[in-house]
């Protein structure tokens, strides 16, 4: 249904439309209003393993049980061994403050919610 791909912005996430039903049941999303300061929210997705390169993380309003984003970009999770055989997450701790870790970054679900009414 829609790509976007916005380098300068750090964007790229594709919507799609089932040709299909599916047995699941779809997380509710914001869908006016907006995210308070004091509000919690926390990420729910998939372990380690092939749906994480299709599905990104939901961020979830802890009081309205909304999303209210998905993760799309961050450092990278995961370094492999010389051999290529085994994988371990990597441990980032800036050595001083200048060090810039750019962490995890969220796409708003207002930025996203257009695509999806179409």
């Amino acid at each position: 249904m829609a790509h976007v791909h916005d380098e300068d912005n750090l964007q790229d996430y594709a919507i799609i439309r089932l040709d299909r039903k599916s047995k699941r049941t779809p997380l509710k999303v914001r869908t006016s209003g907006q995210l308070a300061t004091s509000d919690q929210v926390f990420l729910i997705g998939h372990p380690l393993g092939l749906p994480l390169i299709y599905s990104p993380s939901a961020s979830i309003n802890e009081n309205t049980n909304l999303v209210e984003g998905i993760l799309v970009r961050g450092e990278k999770d995961l370094e492999t061994n010389e051999t290529g055989q085994c994988q371990k997450y990597i441990t980032y701790t800036p050595k001083k403050k200048s060090d810039k870790l750019k962490g995890e970054s969220v796409t708003r679900i207002k930025f996203i919610l257009p695509f999806m009414l179409k």
